[in-house]
């Protein structure tokens, strides 16, 4: 069984620590979509030459990227 499954279902059973491991999943899965995203938009900024569409998007994915490295230290 894998480990979604098992998660899945303690979490159904109204297990606390299941709950926190499902949170935990989907937001790094949720942050992982956004960085991926916001690369892919920079790139579309770039190809078309936009210089301020690709510096706003820059700007967000610094700091998505700093706000993963803080909590990262805070949890080392």
């Amino acid at each position: 069984m894998g480990m979604e499954r098992q998660v899945e279902r303690r979490s159904q059973a109204g297990d606390p620590v299941a709950s926190i491991v499902a949170e935990i999943v989907l937001e790094r899965a949720v942050r992982a979509y956004t960085v991926e995203r916001l690369r892919r938009e920079i790139d579309r900024a770039l190809d078309e030459r936009d210089r301020e569409k690709f510096e706003e998007l820059t700007l967000l994915l610094r700091r998505l990227l700093h706000e993963e490295s803080q909590e990262t230290e805070e949890h080392a």
